[in-house]
């Protein structure tokens, strides 16, 4: 495994770690503040971009000097695009609906 696998594994590993400290607060809101769409959208969107990440990972470490085809992670990738602006969109009808009371 040469120098750019190595940095790109540092890169995922470090993506991945925030991506569970995101899930982990997200977790605790729902807790504290009580279940939300609007929240429970973001954690999945989140937890398919960790998915994605530790299949790239696997990927590199396993495969290091091919390309990869179109594959799993991708599928996670618009997943994660769908339920984010599934989220963001929960969010403004909220706020809209809101502004008019």
């Amino acid at each position: 495994m040469g120098g750019l696998e190595s940095f790109v594994l540092i890169m995922i590993s470090l993506h991945i770690l925030i991506l569970i400290y995101v899930i982990v607060r997200s977790v605790r809101l729902i807790n504290t503040e009580g279940m939300s769409p609007e929240v429970l959208f973001f954690i999945f969107s989140m937890t398919g971009f960790m998915v994605s990440g530790l299949y790239w990972m696997a990927y590199i470490y396993l495969r290091p000097d091919t390309r990869m085809p179109f594959a799993v992670n991708e599928v996670g990738e618009w997943a994660g695009f769908l339920l984010l602006a599934a989220s963001i969109n929960a969010v403004f009808i909220n706020s809209k609906v809101k502004a008019v009371k």
